[in-house]
C-alpha cells in the first residue's frame, strides 16, 4: 500500500474517531440523571433506592425465574419507579440499568450493580455501573464501588 494511502486512511481513521467520541460527550451532557438526581454524582437516597430495589429483584427472580427478568410487566414497582429499561440477574448479582441511544448507533448505559462473592456470603457490595458502545458491538462496562450492604436477602 502506498504512503500516501496509509496517511490519508490514518488521518481518516483520527477524524473518525474524534466525531464519535464528540457525539458521546454531547449524549452525556444531555442525559437526564437516573431518577433525576441533580448533578454528575449520584445521591445517597438514590443508592440506596437502587440496593433495596436490587435486592426485591433478586428476591423475585429466586422464587420465579427468568419470568420477572423477560416481562418488564411482572418488574417490581421500585425499579419501574427508578426509569430503568435493562435488568440482569445471576446467582451472584443482580443489576439495573438505563441505556439511551445516540446517533450513529453509539449507546450509553449507567445504573447499579450489587453482587456477593459466594452463594452463602450475607455481605453484598453495591457497584455504580456505566457501560457504553456502538453498532456491532457488545461495549465497554465499568464499575466504580459503592457500599458494602451485610445481611441482604
Amino acid at each position: 500500500m502506498p504512503k500516501r494511502v496509509q496517511i490519508t486512511l490514518a488521518v481518516v481513521v483520527i477524524i473518525l474517531a474524534g466525531v464519535i467520541a464528540c457525539q458521546v460527550l454531547k449524549l452525556h451532557r444531555k442525559r437526564e440523571p437516573l431518577m433525576g438526581a441533580s448533578g454528575s454524582k449520584p445521591s445517597p437516597n438514590q443508592a440506596q433506592a437502587f440496593a433495596a430495589a436490587l435486592f426485591e429483584l433478586y428476591g423475585q427472580w429466586t422464587t420465579n425465574g427468568n419470568d420477572v427478568i423477560f416481562s418488564r410487566a411482572r418488574w417490581p414497582a421500585s425499579l419501574k419507579a427508578l426509569k430503568v429499561n435493562g435488568l440482569e440477574v445471576n446467582r451472584f448479582w443482580a443489576r439495573a440499568s438505563r441505556r439511551e441511544d445516540g446517533p450513529w448507533g453509539i449507546w450509553r448505559s449507567s445504573g447499579y450493580q450489587v453482587q456477593r462473592q459466594h452463594t452463602n456470603d450475607t455481605t453484598w457490595t453495591l457497584y455504580r455501573v456505566h457501560s457504553f458502545g456502538g453498532p456491532g458491538m457488545k461495549g465497554f462496562r465499568w464499575r466504580s464501588l459503592g457500599t458494602a450492604v451485610t445481611n441482604a436477602p
